[in-house]
């Protein structure tokens, strides 16, 4: 959608499109935080690290496929980095990949997947920088990451409902 909306309003190129996926699905939940319709779906996870559960996989090639070839974004403003938001999302600011963000769109459902976003990605938001948190209203491992991590920097954003879904975004000032 955000490549989409860049060609329509004739900005194409302007600014890279970061896509942070495992491709391998969702990991499996957490016996702690994620709610029962995540682990009928994901499992549970027996140990700390991450274990693929199969579910709601999507190809590195039908992403890249569908990005470039159908919608016609020119292939050098994307970046894919594969693997578990976990590793890649902290390597990519090291490096320096990722600096400053206008558009953050989290759907990582689960509760440590929300969480990692939000306590590596929060800061790099620029003011009046808009964050959309898919999950919001659907995971409430997704709810509770996210009012944890607010809560923690004592922050209280107005979460916007885009009715009728799940989603909740927030203008960051």
């Amino acid at each position: 959608m955000i490549a989409l909306a860049q060609l329509d309003a004739g900005k194409t190129g302007r600014r890279k499109i970061h896509l942070f996926d495992s491709f391998e699905g969702l990991p499996k939940g957490s016996e702690d935080h994620d709610d029962e319709k995540l682990k009928i779906i994901c499992g549970v996870q027996k140990s700390n690290s991450l274990e693929p559960s199969g579910a709601l996989t999507a190809s590195m090639d039908f992403s890249k496929s569908l990005l470039i070839n159908k919608i016609k974004y020119p292939e050098e403003y994307f970046v894919f980095h594969k693997g578990w938001f976990q590793e890649t999302i902290p390597n990519a600011i090291k490096k320096g990949v990722v600096r400053k963000i206008s558009l953050l769109r989290l759907d990582g459902d689960l509760y440590e997947s929300t969480k990692v976003c939000l306590e590596n990605l929060w800061d790099l938001v620029v003011p009046g920088g808009v964050v959309i948190i898919d999950d919001y209203g659907c995971f409430s491992g997704c709810k509770k990451a996210t009012n944890e991590f607010f809560s923690a920097r004592n922050l209280k954003p107005y979460l916007h409902h885009a009715y009728p879904s799940s989603i909740r975004y927030i203008i960051k000032i």
